[in-house]
């Protein structure tokens, strides 16, 4: 865990994850600070602090700010803090809330300035942003607006690896009735298996069915060829009154310009095919941070160890063909850890 027994307000406010937290808070997360709270009862005032002003000013500091910026930030805390102390005294309520928003004013214009000039207008929000499709309110639309693939869990289990700037919409409430996830972007896609339930995945020009399965999809606009590579098991591909059944180590390749779906056998093995996970996914006395450095470096995706002591207790086991979360669980099992998913990134932590 990072040591916030040391951390200061500035610190606080300027840390990724209390950040999301705060403005975007989840069960894991919830879970995560509750126990850094815990953990850390001193800071427990700080960390109030700091919320309070990430929710007056709504917006996301960054972490490379530069050190005359942290200086200015701090200025301000200290003026807000003083403030609010002196003002107390005097009237509980009318002037806590002026010297607040005073300062909250002071801390938008320090963060805002940097965000402006250190970026333009391009958005810096770096964790998956979820909301509801207008048409459809219990559809639910994720997109992935970090520069780093992030995991997401459906309802079903199966498990989406979504790459920066991809998204998708699927129905929350009748998920387990249907299992159709539109997607836009590129995804890799674990899925549960439930014979009596196909799980289907929806781009602009094709239409992806597996019973259980592994594959990745590549759908972004801009390319003029659309991609369903397959790891494990079989997969059907349609593209209007064309179908191809696809198996592990072949793609199927839309072209677009040409209106036209062939399937292509793959000149190496695609990741996390059998023959590969058979091959990296064997440990024998290994420290735990190699074995989840194997992990993230197969499925792409950040795996976080904060704990120094955790990320070398060794472990001894074989992954096989398990999915994400049940290699995950496997792992903390063997290693008396458990895992979050915080943000779309993997958190391990000791139990």
């Amino acid at each position: 865990m990072k040591k916030y027994a040391a951390y200061l307000i500035e610190d606080f406010l300027i840390d990724d994850d209390f950040v999301n937290w705060v403005l975007f808070p989840d069960i894991d997360s919830n879970r995560y600070w509750e126990n850094v709270m815990t953990t850390n009862p001193k800071v427990v005032p700080l960390i109030e602090q700091a919320r309070d002003i990430l929710l007056r000013i709504q917006i996301k500091p960054h972490s490379k700010m530069p050190a005359g910026m942290k200086a200015d930030l701090m200025a301000n805390i200290k003026q807000y803090t003083r403030h609010t102390e002196v003002l107390l005294t005097k009237n509980r309520f009318a002037n806590y809330k002026l010297a607040a928003w005073t300062v909250a004013a002071s801390l938008l214009i320090t963060i805002g300035a940097f965000l402006y000039f250190q970026f333009g207008e391009q958005q810096q929000d770096m964790y998956l942003i979820t909301e509801n499709v207008k048409e459809n309110v219990n559809k639910k639309k994720i997109t992935n607006t970090a520069t780093i693939p992030l995991v997401v869990l459906l309802p079903d289990n199966s498990t989406i690896v979504l790459d920066p700037q991809g998204s998708i919409v699927y129905d929350e409430q009748g998920f387990l009735k249907d299992r159709v996830v539109h997607l836009t972007g590129e995804a890799f896609f674990e899925v549960e298996r439930m014979p009596q339930m196909p799980f289907i995945v929806r781009t602009e020009h094709l239409e992806t069915k597996v019973l259980g399965t592994s594959f990745r999809v590549s759908a972004n606009r801009q390319n003029s060829a659309h991609r369903v590579t397959v790891n494990t098991g079989l997969v059907e591909v349609k593209s209007g009154n064309e179908t191809l059944r696809v198996s592990a180590n072949q793609e199927a390749i839309y072209e677009v310009n040409k209106n036209e779906l062939i399937q292509e056998a793959m000149r190496e093995q695609a990741p996390l095919s059998k023959e590969i996970v058979d091959e990296l996914f064997t440990f024998q006395e290994s420290p735990l941070e190699i074995v989840l450095d194997a992990l993230a470096d197969q499925y792409n995706i950040a795996i976080e160890i904060p704990e120094e002591g955790l990320a070398q207790r060794t472990i001894t086991l074989s992954l096989g063909d398990l999915h994400l979360y049940e290699k995950l669980a496997l792992i903390c099992k063997a290693v008396e850890a458990k895992y979050q998913l915080v943000d779309g990134r993997i958190i391990i932590l000791s139990n």
